[in-house]
């Protein structure tokens, strides 16, 4: 059955190689592309009748919301989000929010863009959000949300990256109870390790690149285990859930209404719904 499937950062590294995957199903997909010569490659290089591309900065909330708005107009029906995109960068940096850059794309970015398209993933009689976590976040006790918000000039950038994509977890987790009640499933997906221009990127430290280069995969690997997830029949109907390996793994940490209401205090727009 085909799908109408929202893909972030589908213009490279694995998002590409899911946008392949999708486009070969037969599926209807609404790329966000960062700029228009991102969107211009991609419509070159795929000229298929089931493409869209959108163009949005996910750094820029306002842009989130936007492009949500358009989405929703040209689609009407959303059945699967995949939140892709993300950073790892070398060194701490501010969005034009003021907010860190690794909670800005990786945590706050995508909750704000599920709730700006919730109007349309309703439509649907299955809706489901799949976002592209990491390796190892059942492994981590607790969240620190003060370096979230806070972090110093000298924070590593993999801790903030490994927080941000735990935060989005816990966010959603959190608030699953009215995910739940608009039949809104949620699938945290590790791709593992993937050759791609941010795992060889500068944000990733120096005793990690000779592992990268002997061990991590071709893109490929990592856009067949989010496509599982998201149409493998053993995950069908099941939410809140966290894999790795397409395996099912335990998040231990948590997060209460208090922290909830800190990580959110960096949205500074109302999603659109």
């Amino acid at each position: 059955m085909t799908k109408q499937i929202v893909l972030t950062g589908g213009s490279s590294g694995i998002g590409l190689e899911l946008l392949k995957l999708l486009l070969e199903n037969e599926h209807r997909i609404a790329v966000v592309a960062r700029s228009r010569d991102r969107s211009d490659e991609l419509q070159n290089n795929f000229r298929s009748n089931g493409l869209e591309v959108f163009i949005a900065d996910l750094s820029v909330q306002a842009e989130v919301v936007h492009v949500a708005r358009m989405i929703r107009e040209k689609f009407g029906r959303v059945d699967i989000l995949f939140n892709n995109a993300g950073v790892m960068l070398e060194k701490i940096i501010r969005s034009q929010q003021g907010n860190e850059m690794h909670y800005e794309v990786n945590t706050l970015s995508p909750y704000l863009l599920t709730l700006s398209l919730k109007s349309a993933l309703m439509q649907s009689a299955d809706p489901l959000v799949v976002n592209t976590a990491t390796d190892g976040l059942h492994q981590i006790p607790n969240v620190n949300v003060g370096e979230l918000l806070h972090p110093k000039s000298n924070q590593a950038p993999l801790g903030m990256y490994l927080y941000s994509k735990l935060s989005l977890a816990l966010l959603m987790k959190h608030y699953s109870e009215e995910l739940n009640r608009d039949r809104i499933r949620v699938i945290n997906a590790s791709p593992s390790g993937n050759k791609t221009k941010m795992s060889m990127g500068k944000g990733m430290p120096i005793w990690m690149k000779p592992l990268v280069t002997l061990f991590y995969k071709h893109p490929q690997h990592g856009a067949t285990l989010l496509y599982s997830a998201a149409f493998g029949e053993e995950h069908l109907g099941k939410t809140q859930m966290y894999l790795q390996n397409n395996k099912v793994k335990e998040i231990r940490s948590s997060i209460n209404d208090e922290q909830a209401s800190d990580l959110l205090s960096g949205l500074k727009v109302d999603a659109a719904t």
